[in-house]
């Protein structure tokens, strides 16, 4: 395995509560010869149009500033991943929301950090995320206290290179991943959702809907989209590789009446990113969750984990071009190779046991299940693409063995097992790469591959049945 270089790089997701320390872009210049001053923004600064209308509220904002908590420059190629309490019959030995830092080559881990914010009882951290150019990470949890308050939420923002808290948000239910894009003008821009189902367990219903920070602008709330407008309950959302549109999967309610909802067919939408209004809709089974785009972005794949059935779809003409039963029972994350011949499909018994120990494979060609694969884990949820194609590695994050999986897409085969260090549940991160100055680029994460791993996968993919393609120059393997 190549030794990893540096290029651009950091983190996006992680969480919320009492304690922020602030963004360097929040900060006037001090007299002649002395350092920046550091100045907190108010709620009536930081407020835009969309924070005002999905209820979004900044708590507080602090100097993050300070000494590297890593060696950025010995690790340049990282996977950043949640760790926390548990949920749903599993519970861990931590009782607060944190992160954990893994080298992306020799599976190492580089740090850990948790945030005690004072709540008795935290939520589950989900899917964490990075900003597009690694400065922040974006970790969800709550104050399952506060669930009736209509503000319950809590989103920590944190500086990636000093892993201090910058800014804490609150939404009105529980928020839940988080994952990077760019818009269809070229704005790096990352996307969060709440829990929005009608389910009081949450927070208030139906939650904060679909949410996008600008990293560039003090983490400004400028898009979103939530119930209201779309006229369901929004649940994941993924940015299709134009960053035109937002795919949004919407499960039929009531969410509580299991019996009559596995009688009922949800929806996904598609999002405009410019009008913030639906464009169009597809129907899905009773629990539409996952949307894996093409790197071109010519077909995007709807994985319904309630009536395990995958939709494909031509997203020019926005037609469906056919449909088949998933290769797992209750699939969570669904996740395209590098060929993208290969959608592989994480068993997590979603809308059944949610003791899903397997990982499933679907051909995207014949467009039917093609295998079915024992991992050893319990209730995995999602994979990432590990950024380099030499190694062929979906890592897959388990939130009841508490461990990062990394399987290994063409010996079909468990390669590698990485504990949480403290013991937690870990849900979804990402890759990101870092230079020697702490410029980062994030490279993969819940949206699928960025960037240069992007471009190769474009190529990879073109190539199929005609000669080897010729790939980017990768970061991590620049003078290598």
């Amino acid at each position: 395995m190549t030794k990893h270089k540096l290029f651009i790089g950091l983190v996006i997701a992680l969480l919320v509560g009492l304690a922020v320390f602030g963004s360097t872009l929040a900060q006037d210049t001090g007299p002649m010869g002395e350092e920046p001053v550091f100045q907190p923004l108010t709620q009536e600064e930081w407020a835009t149009e969309f924070s005002e209308r999905l209820d979004i509220q900044l708590l507080a904002h602090f100097d993050s500033s300070g000494p590297p908590a890593w060696d950025y420059e010995e690790h340049p190629l990282v996977f950043i991943t949640t760790e926390g309490p548990g949920y749903g019959g599993f519970l861990s030995t931590v009782t607060t929301p944190g992160l954990t830092i893994i080298d992306a080559d020799t599976h190492e881990i580089v740090a850990t950090r948790h945030y005690d914010l004072g709540i008795e009882e935290y939520f589950e951290s989900h899917g964490l995320g990075v900003s597009p150019d690694g400065r922040f990470i974006y970790l969800p949890t709550g104050d399952l206290r506060l669930r009736d308050q209509g503000n319950a939420g809590r989103i920590l923002i944190i500086n990636a290179q000093t892993l201090e808290i910058d800014m804490v948000l609150s939404t009105k239910s529980m928020p839940h991943h988080f994952k990077s894009f760019t818009n269809a003008d070229g704005v790096p821009l990352v996307m969060g959702e709440d829990f929005n189902w009608q389910a009081p367990q949450f927070g208030v219903r139906p939650g904060s809907g679909i949410y996008v920070f600008d990293p560039a602008d003090n983490n400004r709330v400028v898009g979103g989209v939530n119930a209201d407008t779309l006229q369901a309950n929004p649940y994941l959302a993924f940015a299709h590789p134009s960053g035109e549109t937002i795919w949004i999967g919407l499960p039929p309610g009531p969410i509580r009446d299991s019996d009559l909802r596995h009688h009922l067919e949800g929806t996904w939408a598609v999002v405009s990113t410019e009008t913030w209004e639906p464009v169009d809709y597809f129907l899905g089974g009773f629990d539409p969750i996952w949307t894996a785009f093409s790197s071109d972005g010519e077909f995007a794949y709807l994985c319904d984990g309630g009536s395990d059935l995958v939709w494909k779809v031509d997203v020019e003409t926005m037609t469906v071009l056919g449909e088949n039963r998933s290769a797992v029972h209750g699939a969570y994350g669904c996740h395209l190779g590098w060929d993208e011949t290969q959608l592989w499909m994480i068993e997590k018994g979603e809308a059944s046991h949610n003791r899903g120990k397997n990982i499933g494979l679907y051909d995207t060609v014949l467009q039917t299940p093609r295998d079915i694969f024992n991992t050893g884990w319990l209730r995995a949820d999602h994979g990432t693409l590990h950024p380099d194609p030499e190694v062929n590695e979906l890592w897959v994050t388990s939130n009841s063995s508490f461990e990062v999986v990394v399987w290994n897409m063409g010996t079909m085969e468990v390669t590698d097992r990485i504990p949480m260090p403290n013991g937690g549940s870990t849900h979804s991160g990402a890759f990101v790469f870092y230079d020697g100055d702490f410029n980062g680029m994030v490279l993969a994460d819940q949206n699928g591959t960025h960037g240069p791993a992007r471009e190769a996968q474009i190529a990879i993919a073109d190539a199929v049945g005609g000669e080897a393609p010729v790939l980017p120059v990768l970061p991590f393997r620049q003078g290598s």
